[in-house]
């Protein structure tokens, strides 16, 4: 199994919003937080159970997930937005962005990943198996369902044998609009913790948004959990959480250039 060497983790796959390159991106976010994006390069807050997203950029969207949020009653989410060069060109781009769709619906380029564990404090693989199923009966496997277009709509299922976390079926939804794209992933099936049932099916959402620039990519990303207590381990889970939004960052980065280059040699399967 072929590892990949990205420092950083995190289980499913989740909320992905690519903005139309009408719309500036320094127009979604609050002179604040963009001031020390630009400053820093990234911003981070985590809120417990009271609190409320702070980071979510200006999107059509952005209540949507906020009502999601309420719904859910989350014990603990956090939320970071990062800001990268690529070097890959305009990824505002028709083709720009198809290769920002294509490298989400890789699936099985996260099998064989690494993460920093913050339970462990050491290098460890995140998914030992990672591919796009049938159905979560059937659960047949199927290849990565790259396309030659983005469509309307597109919802997908997958398989991901997390090492912490276990055996897990989660959902991907894929909405394409006229400014944005998005994609959103919820576990199907309950997630253990050394045994121990922690996080009930439904109950962990995770997004990401994808804001393409002429010369960086913004990413934003947000996970959110109803569980059981962590039993005094709250900060350790909450760096958890932080380095699998982070991992899903690099895990992209690290991926994108090859769908770039793929260019009009994708398919539709």
């Amino acid at each position: 199994m072929t590892k990949h060497p990205i420092s950083i983790l995190f289980f499913l796959l989740p909320v992905l919003i690519i903005i139309n390159p009408l719309i500036s991106a320094d127009q979604l976010l609050d002179e604040k937080i963009k001031k020390e994006l630009y400053s820093t390069g990234e911003v981070r807050q985590t809120f417990w159970k009271d609190g409320s997203s702070t980071l979510i950029p200006d999107i059509p969207y952005k209540n949507t997930i906020l009502q999601e949020l309420a719904g859910l009653e989350p014990t603990m989410s956090v939320e970071v937005i990062t800001r990268h060069e690529t070097g890959l060109g305009n990824l505002q781009s028709e083709s720009g962005l198809l290769s920002l769709y294509n490298t989400l619906r890789s699936i099985s380029t996260m099998e064989g990943i690494e993460y920093f564990s913050a339970s462990r404090n050491r290098m460890r693989t995140l998914f030992r198996e990672s591919y796009v199923i049938d159905s979560p009966e059937n659960k047949q496997k199927l290849p990565d369902p790259l396309t030659d277009h983005i469509p309307a709509y597109s919802k997908i299922y997958i398989y991901q044998h997390d090492l912490t976390f276990g055996k897990n079926i989660n959902s991907v939804e894929y909405f394409a609009h006229d400014d944005h794209l998005i994609m959103k992933i919820r576990n199907l099936t309950p997630m253990h913790y050394f045994f121990i049932p922690m996080v009930k099916a439904g109950d962990i959402i995770n997004y990401f948004i994808f804001i393409p620039q002429k010369k960086n990519l913004l990413i934003y990303g947000l996970s959110s959990v109803h569980s059981l207590s962590f039993f005094g381990l709250e900060k350790r889970k909450e760096a958890s959480f932080y380095n699998r939004i982070k991992a899903i960052s690099s895990w992209l980065l690290a991926t994108l250039p090859s769908q770039a280059s793929a260019g009009q040699s994708v398919t539709n399967r």
